[in-house]
C-alpha cells in the first residue's frame, strides 16, 4: 500500500506545473469549447492538491491517498466553477486562493466523515 502512495506522489511530482499564463491560455481554450484541456488544467495544478493533502494527512492522521483523492475532487469542482468565460482572472491571487479553498474544503469534508460534493 505504501508503494502505491509513493507511486501516486511521484506521478504528481512529475506532472508539469502550470504558470499563471499557462492556466489562462488553457482556460481560454476551455471557454472556447475545447473540453480536452480540462484534464491538463487539473493535472497542471495537482501540486496544490499534494501540498494541501500532505498537511492535512499529517495533522489529522488521514491516509495520504484519500486526502489526495478528495483534493482532486475539490480541484475538479474549482475548474468547473472557473469554466465560465465570465470568470475574472485579473486578480490571480484570488483565483488561486479560491481554487485552493475548494481543495481544502474537499479534504476537510473527508476528515469530518462527509463525502466531497
Amino acid at each position: 500500500m505504501q508503494d502505491d502512495v509513493e507511486s501516486l506522489v511521484r506521478s504528481i511530482q512529475q506532472l508539469p506545473v502550470l504558470t499563471n499564463a499557462d492556466n489562462r491560455a488553457l482556460f481560454e481554450r476551455l471557454w472556447a469549447g475545447d473540453e480536452s484541456v480540462r484534464e491538463s488544467i487539473i493535472d497542471g495544478n495537482m501540486h496544490w492538491v499534494l501540498e494541501g493533502a500532505r498537511k492535512v494527512s499529517e495533522q489529522r492522521n488521514l491516509p495520504l491517498a484519500n486526502a489526495i483523492a478528495a483534493g482532486r475532487d475539490g480541484l475538479t469542482k474549482a475548474v468547473g466553477k472557473f469554466s465560465n468565460p465570465e470568470f475574472d482572472f485579473a486578480p490571480q491571487d484570488e483565483a488561486t486562493g479560491y481554487a485552493f479553498w475548494w481543495v481544502q474544503m474537499a479534504i476537510f469534508k473527508l476528515t469530518q466523515g462527509q463525502e466531497p460534493e
